[in-house]
């Protein structure tokens, strides 16, 4: 069982690893025009990462916030 669960992580991890590469040599490439909007890879991966779980928050905010605030109140 934990051969399995550590030979996962490996999988995991090392996919993630090649992700970050490829896409890594992907962004340096520079565009058309010859223009880098962003001066590193790990700028614009934060970038988007952290505008992604923004919008899932504002997504989801009134589905999971807004029933747990109703019954809070109401045991007052």
């Amino acid at each position: 069982m934990y051969s399995t669960l550590v030979l996962s992580i490996l999988a995991l991890l090392s996919g993630f690893g090649m992700r970050y590469w490829i896409n890594r040599r992907k962004f340096y490439r520079r565009s058309p025009l010859g223009v880098e909007g962003f001066s590193s890879y790990e700028k614009i991966s934060l970038y988007f990462i952290s505008g992604t779980l923004r919008k899932m928050d504002s997504l989801y905010s009134d589905y999971f916030w807004t029933p747990f605030f109703v019954e809070l109140f109401k045991r007052k």
